[in-house]
């Protein structure tokens, strides 16, 4: 199983999206991280992400077809799963034009239709081969039908807003991602408001690209966005994290250790929580980062990387819940404890995230500063889709603790003094874990 994106905590519960082998497949595990049940399209298909609606239905957004290539002709797919039992409610493809892959989903507080509040973001090519993406959003209800829905372009060049999506005031939606030149990546947002009628564009002036973003309220005034991704550092790319407020930029950071940063959380006490890829000892690997954000300045806490001396590691997803746990899914190629082939890891952590697959590594912030201009875009509207049903099954699979099974001890006293001095027979058995094992008495009035 190679598990691409871990989304969600709801009710106790954790939602983990991912692949096995080219299907889709949701997973839930509970509080404690056990296993409850896990879904699986029948065709190749892959999801991006899961919210929970305002039934407590799981709503699942992705692509039916493949994510490799540009001349595939991938169809948009959406889902309804009951949390309970793991069955698709409803399940269904529609197309909008070519190779469309839905990627963000969310309740928008302040719908422009109250009967469709939920906004889902996504891309289709412009025609097979073509590297041109043109941005779509669409509204939906509860059951995945269709509200409104807009196409976004700029015909210059090739627009690719569809890597990040969040709510802003008054209900409007910020699109983050990049550009393309047929040449470089320029880093761009596109602020739309929530009828989809006006698109207002930001471009910097910097080859980057941003995969994550939030939002959140100035207290001096007005919003501000946090984003994340890479920039280019000579032939390289450097992971980036940025805030904006409007034109302005507040601040702006290279971390050159770093290939990239692929998504960032907000933390308690103005923290930040991202994780990226890096290479160490030779290896790519996945690093979490903790960030101080100090309004105007970013400082680091800690870097880690999550090793256990594979060799190959996927792309991380990192989130976190208040008030004190880390969700991180990956995959990785490698592991001792794994199954063979790829393997996807699954760690729910306290907010230090001291285990056995943190090593903390050394990384450096550089300042980088950047500009912010402004643009034009044209939309075009969507008719009504056209939907096709598909169908899912559930399926099981093995799994391994990363850091040994919990180990249970047992002492067995003997109530027959031993000799004069009265000294007592103790035994002890021991299972699971890793062994050997050791203890230490400690025996007194209060145990």
């Amino acid at each position: 199983m190679i598990i691409d994106l871990g989304r969600s905590f709801f009710n106790n519960n954790y939602y983990v999206l991912g692949k096995n082998a080219t299907k889709a497949n949701v997973t839930k595990l509970d509080i404690n991280g056990n296993h409850v049940w896990t879904n699986e399209t029948t065709n190749e298909a892959f999801w991006n992400d899961i919210i929970i609606n305002k039934d407590g239905n799981l709503m699942v957004v992705g692509s039916l077809g493949s994510n490799i290539g540009n001349t595939i002709d991938n169809s948009s797919l959406c889902g309804v799963i009951n949390p309970n039992t793991g069955v698709f409610l409803v399940l269904k493809s529609f197309t909008i034009g070519f190779r469309e892959i839905l990627n963000r989903i969310y309740i928008n507080p302040l719908p422009n239709n109250t009967a469709f509040p939920y906004y889902v973001v996504g891309t289709k090519t412009q025609s097979s081969g073509s590297n041109d993406d043109d941005l779509a959003i669409m509204t939906f209800d509860n059951n995945f039908n269709f509200g409104i829905g807009k196409i976004f372009a700029n015909t210059s060049v090739d627009e690719e807003l569809f890597r990040d999506a969040f709510g802003w005031t008054n209900g409007a939606i910020m699109t983050i991602g990049n550009n393309y030149d047929g040449s470089s990546f320029k880093g761009n947002t596109l602020l739309v408001n929530k009828d989809l009628t006006t698109a207002s564009p930001r471009y910097f002036n910097q080859q980057m690209i941003f995969y994550s973003g939030y939002s959140n309220s100035n207290p001096t005034g007005g919003f501000y966005q946090v984003l994340a991704g890479s920039t280019a550092s000579g032939s390289n790319t450097v992971g980036i994290i940025l805030k904006a407020n409007g034109f302005s930029s507040v601040y702006s950071y290279k971390i050159p250790q770093l290939q990239d940063i692929n998504y960032i959380s907000q933390g308690p006490s103005s923290t930040i929580f991202a994780i990226g890829r890096g290479t160490f000892n030779g290896v790519l690997k996945t690093v979490l980062l903790n960030l101080q954000d100090n309004t105007t300045s970013l400082t680091l806490n800690w870097a880690k990387v999550l090793d256990q001396g594979e060799t190959q590691f996927s792309n991380g997803f990192m989130n976190f819940v208040f008030p004190n746990k880390l969700i991180i899914t990956d995959s990785r190629l490698g592991n001792s404890n794994g199954h063979g082939n790829w393997d996807g890891l699954i760690c729910v952590e306290d907010a230090t995230f001291n285990n056995c697959v943190g090593v903390t590594v050394n990384v450096t912030l550089e300042q980088n500063p950047v500009q912010i201009t402004d643009g034009s875009y044209s939309s075009s509207t969507m008719s009504n889709l056209i939907y096709t049903n598909q169908t899912a099954s559930l399926i099981s699979f093995n799994e391994n603790y990363v850091c040994g099974q919990p180990c249970n001890i047992e002492v067995i006293v003997s109530n027959q003094a031993q000799n004069s001095c009265g000294l007592v027979q103790f035994s002890a058995s021991s299972s699971g874990g890793t062994g050997s094992y050791s203890y230490q008495w400690d025996i007194g009035c209060n145990g």
